[in-house]
């Protein structure tokens, strides 16, 4: 696992029984089991209310997180700065960008080691007595999940806009920049399914879960967030390749991930304008962003980042905090960056919003974790992805989500299909048939 995230704890072998102390270190078939028991028998039979967070990395590693209630932890006097030590799950939409939402587990696993797992169990102070008992005792009742990957059947396919309402968007857009300041404008669209029976959104969460730790072939370039709510049935999940920011004390990084193409010809996309020219955009902006919080501002060279599916222009950029600035605050001067919103961002915003084109859900947002040792930044390390290539899954709905940037000289179909494209990557991964996938990003 990542050092950023290693932290000195007690140890104690053998699963947790009732008077087991705070950790407890599990066996890989006690890994298993947690896994196949907790999203759908703990949530649906005995914390109804309750939700489920998880993040993983691109390095290694799980941190799953079990919280009381849908909104267990928010304080608006938590996005400055957590008021105690610990490890908190940080997550924020993007329309509310700004309003950086820390939630602290009542019960967290932490996963690392793939293939061979080695795992730890803890429970908070805060933890009652009653739910560390309940939890114990869930964890040993029959899994009703199957081992097998959960099986989805849709029978219906709406795309939310059309083509044709999407390639007015995109002339509409090209036209707002003939006569503004706007550069650029991150355009999404979404594919709703509806299955035949009623989806099981906590066997499609254990799904991805199998997978993430079966190290599958994206995992070590791509971040895994979700929250499953036991409240109303639901599960967002994102895969995304993006990173906001990555900090260990002082030290920060974030990246310009912006211009893709088709895997396979990453080469092309290095010399192709258009693409290059979105990339420089979002570096411009991050660099002024961090200019005023950092010291030793470096921007690096660009590069490609290759996933199965497609490949994207990358630019890496680090610094120094400057003292009495944190990582959230340079967090929130980051997002959102013009990869998922444009440029400027104002003139952006208001487009967006007039155009009522706003992301919903969490799709585009933050999702991560912090780790905070006591006062003061250097004793921060914080972890945080841009939400992308993601879904909310319903019982009767499963919504993907898709992105790309518009500058003046763009196409609706190459738009179109990059957009399908990247809604490809969370679909393949609950499972949807190819034919439907080809659906999703055919050209029309």
């Amino acid at each position: 696992m990542d050092s950023f995230f290693q932290s000195p704890a007690p140890v104690l072998t053998g699963f947790p029984g009732e008077n087991s102390p705070e950790v407890t270190e599990l066996s890989p078939e006690d890994v298993h089991r947690a896994l196949k028991t907790l999203p759908g028998e703990i949530l649906r039979k005995s914390f109804p209310d309750r939700t489920i967070r998880v993040f993983s990395p691109p390095e290694d590693g799980l941190f799953l997180g079990f919280f009381r209630s849908r909104d267990s932890g928010r304080n608006p006097e938590l996005s400055p700065a957590p008021v105690s030590p610990g490890l908190y799950f940080a997550e924020a939409p993007f329309s509310c960008p700004a309003d950086i939402a820390l939630f602290k587990p009542d019960i967290l696993l932490e996963i690392s080691g793939n293939p061979a797992v080695s795992a730890k169990l803890r429970f908070s102070p805060e933890c009652p007595q009653f739910l560390r008992e309940a939890f114990r005792k869930a964890l040993r009742e029959e899994p009703e999940c199957p081992d097998s990957d959960y099986e989805l059947r849709p029978e219906k396919l709406v795309l939310s806009p059309d083509f044709p309402a999407f390639r007015d968007i995109i002339f509409r857009t090209r036209k707002e920049m003939q006569k503004t300041d706007l550069r650029k404008i991150v355009i999404s669209r979404k594919a709703a399914l509806e299955p035949a029976e009623p989806a099981d959104p906590s066997c499609i969460f254990r799904t991805l879960l199998r997978k993430r730790l079966r190290n599958i072939s994206d995992s070590g370039k791509s971040y895994f967030y979700a929250v499953l709510s036991g409240r109303d049935s639901t599960l967002f999940f994102s895969l995304t390749p993006e990173t906001l920011i990555k900090s260990a004390g002082q030290k920060i990084r974030t990246e310009a991930l912006a211009g893709s193409c088709p895997p396979g010809r990453g080469q092309d996309l290095l010399r192709d304008g258009k693409n290059l020219l979105e990339n420089s955009i979002v570096v411009r902006e991050i660099e002024t962003a961090l200019r005023d919080c950092t010291t030793a501002l470096h921007t690096g060279p660009l590069t490609l980042k290759q996933l199965s599916y497609i490949e994207h222009l990358k630019t890496p950029l680090s610094g120094i905090l400057k003292k009495g600035i944190s990582p959230l605050e340079v967090s929130r001067r980051l997002h959102p960056t013009p990869a998922v919103l444009g440029f400027p961002r104002k003139e952006a915003l208001h487009f967006l919003e007039r155009e009522h084109l706003l992301p919903d859900s969490l799709y585009a947002g933050l999702g991560g974790i912090l780790r905070t040792k006591g006062p003061g930044n250097s004793n921060e390390t914080l972890n945080l992805a841009v939400l992308l290539r993601s879904a909310l899954a319903e019982p009767r709905r499963i919504t993907l989500f898709g992105g790309a940037g518009i500058l003046p000289e763009s196409h609706p179909e190459s738009e179109w299909r990059e957009t399908g494209i990247k809604m490809q990557a969370a679909a393949g991964a609950i499972g949807l048939p190819e034919d439907l996938l080809e659906l999703i990003a055919a050209s029309p």
